[in-house]
C-alpha cells in the first residue's frame, strides 16, 4: 500500500447512524465517524455486539430517544447521512 492510500484510509471517514439500547436499556441513537481502515473492525464488533463506540471512531452525536429533526438535518447536511439505513446495536 502506498503512502498516500495509507493516509487515505486513515483520513476517510464513514460517518453511521445507530439505534440500540444502553447498558442500562435506555433507547438511544448515536452518529460515529469511523476512519475507513477502522471500518472492518467496527461491523465485527457491531455483530458481536456489546461494544464500546468511542474505540472505533468519533461519537458526533449520541442521546436518548429519537434525534431531533435538527439533529438529522445537521447530520444530512454535514455527512449526507441517509436515516433509513440504520444500524441497530445492543
Amino acid at each position: 500500500m502506498s503512502i498516500s492510500d495509507k493516509i487515505l484510509e486513515e483520513k476517510t471517514i464513514c460517518v453511521f447512524f445507530i439505534k440500540g439500547r444502553n447498558a442500562l436499556g435506555i433507547n438511544t441513537y448515536a452518529y460515529i465517524a469511523v476512519p475507513l481502515n477502522r471500518v472492518e473492525a467496527f461491523n465485527k464488533a457491531q455483530k458481536a455486539g456489546n461494544y464500546n463506540l468511542h474505540e472505533y471512531g468519533n461519537v458526533l452525536k449520541i442521546g436518548i430517544g429519537e434525534p431531533s429533526d435538527e439533529v438529522k438535518r445537521e447530520m444530512f447536511e454535514k455527512y449526507q447521512v441517509q436515516h433509513d439505513n440504520i444500524v441497530y446495536f445492543e
